[in-house]
């Protein structure tokens, strides 16, 4: 591992240049600027880890999982992962059979619109209408 002078490695970051061009400048990999980031007490927050779940979050969850939307929906809507929202709320997503009759009725309904000459608005790849 290349040795890194801190007190240069602070005054780079300290003129506004990013992980990766620290990185390059002290021609280091870009996990041992990151590391030296922290180290050093300047490291920058995550975009994906920046939010926590607060109440406003776990509110608009519990509404949305109340109307009956999946997980994933639920994730996509709120920005997080299926993960963060099943740990939250273990057991209230679609089981196995929810998710087979909601992908029947899709494709009932795409039969239905195109016998009736209308676009379907969902088209499911795996079972094309």
């Amino acid at each position: 591992m290349t040795k890194v002078n801190k007190d240069d490695f602070l005054r780079f970051h300290q003129q506004g240049l990013s992980a990766p061009e620290l990185a390059k400048r002290f021609n280091i990999t870009l996990r041992h600027a990151t590391r030296l980031r922290k180290e050093l007490g300047v490291a920058q927050p995550s975009p994906s880890s920046s939010r926590r779940v607060d109440s406003e979050w776990l509110e608009k969850a519990a509404a949305l999982l109340d109307e009956g939307a999946p997980v994933k929906e639920v994730a996509m809507t709120l920005g997080c992962t299926e993960a963060t929202v099943n740990r939250h709320f273990p057991g209230r997503g679609w089981d196995a059979s929810t998710v087979g009759r909601h992908a029947r009725a899709v494709r009932t309904a795409n039969i239905d619109l195109q016998l009736l000459h209308i676009t379907p608005l969902y088209t499911n790849r795996r079972y094309p209408v």
